[in-house]
């Protein structure tokens, strides 16, 4: 730390599973390792407590709704309370509950850090938009630093007239964690067979767009009768219908996807939104070829020669891609091998360490 004191830093986050919750147990494994005080504040739901203690840092539970809502006034004072108790050096917010009532709370008293993880208004309706994206430009005044892990999602929040002390920082993989495997090995471990497999992984939600692909799906399997596909994560608040057939494997929770990955022929990402999507830059260093929907960030995230960006509202369009790749492996493989090479070149997941831990140690002292 380079004769630094050690910082006591806050993670505050409502999501305990996903990717934002993902991202903070790397924090807390990081920081931990660096000799800072990491304190998570979450819900005690999920595995984000487990995997906070279990890496060194503390646990403190803050119940909070993912909603706006009537909850709100209790969900402000216990992390008030909860502050007070921590002093922390720095506070991070992460996804738009946690960024709401933690900028609320601290108003500048204490270096804050928010990252969105996507931005809360694309998933609101009309009217709620306007009062979101408000809100968001507003509260800028009360953020040291509001990461964005893409620069489609700045540029997302830049046309939404949100002005803010931007700071890129790409999520990162850990790469010798998520490498390649044995295919059939992992099958073995599965209980999966040799049938060409499809994977989405991801909570199922509207954002994630499950539907889209469950509706691509039977166009695959006129082309390969004997095709799979799994869908692996939890029901969402939002949750999509999910069909009665044994060609589609429904997996409610998984700690660690990386039989998933090696077991699969294709990972597809039939996402409406998503702000740097890890199951991608994780596929990727597992060489794995990619299917991802055609949203802003995607051509920051899949090179051309390592997979296939569409337009998932087309049936047929995400079938055809879908199906090209269970059809023909090597193909497959052979994008598989070139995002790997993408990955360790641009997802390296020491760079976001030490950008991270460079920011954490930019705004200590930095007080009203």
């Amino acid at each position: 730390m380079a004769g630094q004191s050690p910082l006591t830093i806050l993670e505050v986050s409502q999501p305990t599973t996903g990717g934002a919750a993902v991202v903070v147990r790397h924090l807390v494994e990081t920081q931990v390792r660096r000799g800072h005080r990491i304190v998570v504040a979450s819900p005690t739901e999920g595995p984000l407590r487990h995997w906070t203690t279990s890496s060194g840092g503390e646990h403190v539970p803050w119940e909070a709704e993912r909603s706006p809502g009537g909850s709100i006034p209790g969900e402000l004072l216990r992390l008030r309370r909860l502050i007070q108790a921590v002093r922390p050096d720095v506070v991070h917010l992460h996804s738009a509950k946690a960024g709401l009532v933690g900028r609320l709370v601290l108003r500048n008293k204490v270096p804050t850090i928010f990252q969105p993880h996507g931005w809360s208004f694309l998933a609101a309706s009309p009217r709620s938009r306007r009062t979101v994206v408000a809100w968001e430009r507003f509260a800028t005044r009360w953020t040291e630093a509001l990461i964005n892990v893409s620069g489609a999602e700045r540029s997302l929040g830049e046309a939404e007239g949100i002005v803010a002390p931007w700071t890129l920082i790409p999520n990162g993989v850990d790469l010798d964690h998520f490498r390649p495997a044995d295919r059939r090995a992992a099958r073995d471990r599965l209980g999966i067979g040799t049938a060409p497999l499809a994977l989405c992984l991801g909570r199922i939600s509207l954002a994630k767009g499950q539907d889209l692909l469950l509706a691509a799906w039977p166009h695959v399997r006129a082309q390969l009768p004997d095709a799979v596909l799994a869908v692996v994560g939890g029901v969402d608040v939002d949750p999509v219908p999910l069909p009665d057939t044994e060609s589609v494997v429904f997996v409610e929770h998984c700690d660690d996807p990386r039989d998933w990955y090696a077991a699969a022929d294709v990972v597809v990402l039939p996402s409406r939104w998503e702000a740097a999507p890890l199951v991608a830059r994780e596929a990727m260093a597992c060489a794995r070829s990619v299917v991802m929907s055609d949203i802003p960030v995607a051509r920051e995230t899949i090179p051309p020669d390592a997979g296939a960006i569409v337009d998932a509202a087309d049936s047929g369009q995400l079938a055809t891609a879908v199906a090209a790749r269970l059809t023909d492996p090597n193909q497959a493989d052979a994008e598989g091998r070139r995002g790997r090479i993408y990955a360790q070149e641009n997802f390296d997941a020491t760079v976001w360490e030490r950008r991270m831990s460079d920011l954490y140690e930019a705004v200590r002292g930095h007080r009203a």
